[in-house]
């Protein structure tokens, strides 16, 4: 059992497009005792009013000056957001900024509030990795060493970051959330559902082997990629269905016989959010094999995991036409879930205990100097 450490105030800056993020962590800390406070960078970038701590159930996009401001990282409105954060930053004196990705904000406006609050970074995706050339990170690599310590998604990305020079680093597993990650009623829908980015390799190779099988595999996301990158007599007979986000979301992983899960090569991944949430939504998690993953759940018991494409297609055949063993699985992986404390309330009191520990650091070096 974590102690909870002593409340603090906190301003969570929100980077990410999506707009559920930061006001789970703003939910979560509140819950947790915290005096948490949303800055809402895309308030910036689009015409709608600034996010209050509710949760979307959709991405919100910036307007065309902001969407490309946004792409490109540079522009007035860019600048307007470094100011107000600063400001903002003043303003409440928190005893925490929290960056979520930080995609948005200079060097010079992290080494600022450096000065006003302790800095502090969460990454969730990998842009260290093959993708750390990708334009989104320009801003972060720069900014790096003025952050005062950072929680990442990997254990080789945080290993990555202190190599980079930030100053403090440690890993920060996803989560489930309990009050949305929970089962569905209504009857089991014939077929294995994947919800997700498209990625050349091999969550192609198996959903373009599993269709040419006959299963019943449907691909849910909103990148138009997906129709282009599956082979052309596949492509004729599997339409890719709209991105499914929120309730619709949770509804398909509790409601659909397997739900699959690919581990992205992009962002090096271990695991990823899925992991969680499927089981959190009583779907059985038909999984790509990692080591991390056997570690988190058992093969065949509590999850099913897969290491190739033969593989893949005759488990998947086997579980779609299985239901009594199929739905065992699905309950034993959701009752290793619930006692296993990946909840997002267990794993934020992690993250505020490493941020006291950091804040001592802190204070007794600035005592020292």
């Amino acid at each position: 059992m974590i102690e909870a450490p002593r409340p603090r105030r906190i301003l969570i800056v929100r980077s990410a497009i999506e707009d559920f993020y930061e006001p789970s962590w703003l939910r979560a800390l509140s819950d947790n005792g915290h005096e948490v406070e949303l800055f809402d960078t895309f308030s910036y970038l689009t015409r709608t009013p600034p996010l209050q701590g509710s949760e979307s159930t959709a991405m919100r996009s910036p307007d065309r000056l902001g969407w490309w401001q946004h792409r490109l990282l540079w522009g007035p409105r860019i600048a307007a957001a470094n100011r107000a954060l600063i400001a903002r930053t003043r303003q409440a004196a928190p005893d925490v900024v929290l960056m979520y990705l930080g995609h948005h904000y200079t060097a010079d406006t992290i080494r600022t509030l450096g000065r006003l609050s302790f800095v502090s970074l969460f990454h969730s995706d990998d842009p260290f990795g093959p993708r750390r050339s990708h334009p989104r990170y320009r801003l972060l690599h720069a900014a790096l060493p003025y952050y005062q310590g950072g929680h990442f998604y990997r254990q080789a990305t945080t290993d990555d970051a202190l190599a980079e020079g930030i100053r403090r680093s440690e890993l920060l597993l996803d989560f489930y959330r309990p009050w949305v990650d929970y089962p569905r009623s209504g009857s089991a829908e014939h077929e294995a559902v994947f919800i997700g980015h498209n990625e050349p390799g091999f969550r192609i190779e198996c959903i373009a082997r599993g269709l040419r099988a006959g299963l019943p595999i449907q691909v849910y996301s909103h990148e138009s990629a997906w129709q282009n990158s599956l082979p052309r007599d596949v492509a004729r007979v599997a339409a890719v269905r709209p991105g499914l986000y929120g309730d619709a979301y949770r509804e398909k992983l509790s409601r659909a016989k397997v739900s699959l899960c690919f581990l992205s090569r992009w962002n090096r991944d271990v695991y990823t959010r899925r992991v969680f949430e499927i089981p959190a939504c009583g779907g059985l998690l038909f999984c790509e094999r990692s080591a991390f993953m056997q570690t988190l759940y058992e093969d065949q018991k509590e999850a099913v995991f897969f290491s190739s494409s033969d593989e893949f297609v005759d488990k998947l055949h086997y579980y779609l036409t299985h239901e009594s063993e199929r739905q065992a699985i699905a309950a034993l992986g959701r009752e290793r879930l619930l006692r296993s404390g990946h909840d997002i309330h267990t794993r934020l009191r992690h993250w505020a205990a490493t941020l006291e520990r950091w804040m001592r650091e802190r204070e007794s070096e600035l005592c020292a100097s």
